[in-house]
């Protein structure tokens, strides 16, 4: 099963586990970000505050999201609830505690495509991406060439 993050001992190791496997095997099936899934059993809730993110209403949902609250960290790790496991993406730009200019720059270059890019994949019906990033090939770059063909599939 690609995309699944084994558990390390501690929230910390965990969440530094994440950030390293997002860099290097993170597949991208969705929108412009690669993204990793994190079983819920090594990250609770509870934990991200202590990591340094913050809680946020303010995020473009993803196909398949559990609900719509959502974590950033200051180094602009989104994490998204996807039920039994957490989905994490770094954004280009990092819309907490910045400018209008900076928020304005986050929701030009990713809020808004990834909006659109959510509307068309809802109204297409192709499900939630959590399946698709199982799925994906994480072995060289050829994941981001398997996660596109399995996006177009759909």
């Amino acid at each position: 099963m690609g995309m699944l993050l084994k558990v390390a001992s501690g929230p910390k190791k965990v969440f530094n586990k994440a950030k390293k496997d997002l860099k290097e095997k993170g597949v991208r099936v969705y929108s412009m970000h690669n993204r990793i899934a994190i079983p819920k059993d090594g990250l609770k809730e509870d934990h991200f505050k202590d990591l340094g993110f913050k809680s946020t209403y303010m995020a473009i949902p993803e196909p398949g999201q559990a609900r719509q609250k959502s974590w950033r960290h200051p180094d602009r790790y989104h994490i998204h609830d996807h039920g039994k496991k957490w989905v994490m993406h770094q954004d280009r730009h990092n819309p907490l505690n910045t400018g209008l200019k900076d928020k304005w720059e986050h929701w030009k270059d990713e809020g808004l495509p990834s909006y659109k890019h959510y509307r068309k994949w809802v109204k297409d019906g192709k499900g939630g991406i959590l399946n698709l990033m199982e799925k994906a090939d994480t072995s060289g770059r050829s994941k981001i060439k398997k996660g596109r063909k399995a996006l177009a599939k759909g």
